[in-house]
């Protein structure tokens, strides 16, 4: 339980470094094809009325025809009519930011590249995410960095990146 607060204060942190940074594109991603899931999960912590969309070219920006989900729901749930697909970059619309706790979403737009989802089949969504594709970080180099940051090396997982943190709060 422990784990799973500094992990959602991790979160804030993360939230906090994204809205004092500047960020490129993401660029230079390879979908390799395969259907991952067609449900995504905003978390910052959960946001609702937002709306995501698949990068297709992988440009930074909306452009028309690229899939564009429906509006999160109050657990932050967003779901595509087409599968995101393994190696896709999915982007928050700018138009469509949403609302954090009932207050209009300012922080940074969250974005990610589609990996695998949870036992659900939800994919996540987070500033943790953000972070490792607007910084070009692969997910061994952002758990190098968060666990050196706790001086904990067992602190953060690979699997943690794509992991629901409020999952483990609301539970509790």
């Amino acid at each position: 339980m422990l784990k799973k607060i500094f992990y959602l204060l991790l979160v804030f942190i993360a939230t906090i470094f994204l809205a004092s940074c500047g960020g490129g594109s993401g660029g230079g991603v390879t979908t390799s094809g395969e259907a991952i899931s067609t449900t995504g999960i905003a978390v910052d912590p959960y946001i609702s009325n937002s709306k995501f969309y698949i990068d297709s070219n992988k440009n930074g920006s909306y452009d028309n025809g690229e899939p564009i989900s429906g509006s999160s729901d109050v657990n932050g749930i967003f779901t595509f009519s087409t599968s995101m697909k393994k190696g896709d970059v999915v982007r928050m619309h700018p138009s469509y930011k949403g609302k954090h706790n009932g207050i209009d979403y300012t922080g940074n737009l969250i974005e990610g590249k589609v990996e695998n989802a949870l036992a659900n089949g939800r994919v996540v969504f987070s500033p943790i995410t953000t972070i490792a594709i607007k910084h070009s970080l692969s997910e061994e180099q952002v758990v190098e960095i968060i666990n050196d940051a706790f001086e904990d090396q067992n602190f953060m997982t690979v699997a943690d990146i794509y992991s629901d943190p409020m999952d483990q709060v609301n539970s509790a």
